[in-house]
């Protein structure tokens, strides 16, 4: 596990404790929104995970938030596998982790 990884998540969550939203802006930039509010060493950090933040707004959304957090990247968003493998999407998107979540026995 990178260390930079659980860092990235801990970065978003910073940005939305502070009322900030991201989104994909034009020519790969992130757009900050409202602009001005985030400290130049959050918007450093934002800078150093521009690929990673940019990879999560392409990919599809979440089918469902676990009940727990993941214990790799802290994410609660899932995606429900057709085999019944509940997928952490951060960790899939990021190739943090191997796919299988959990696998309920039938």
């Amino acid at each position: 596990m990178r260390t930079s990884n659980l860092r990235m998540t801990v970065i978003l969550a910073r940005c939305q404790k502070r009322g900030v939203s991201l989104s994909p802006g034009e020519q790969g930039t992130i757009r900050l929104t409202p602009p001005g509010v985030l400290p130049s060493h959050l918007k450093e950090l934002l800078t150093a995970h521009k690929a990673d933040i940019l990879k999560l707004f392409t990919a599809p959304p979440a089918d469902f938030l676990s009940e727990a957090p993941c214990t790799t990247c802290g994410s609660w968003e899932r995606w429900s596998w057709l085999d019944g493998r509940e997928l952490c999407r951060v960790c899939l998107v990021l190739d943090f982790a191997p796919m299988t979540l959990r696998h309920d026995a039938a």
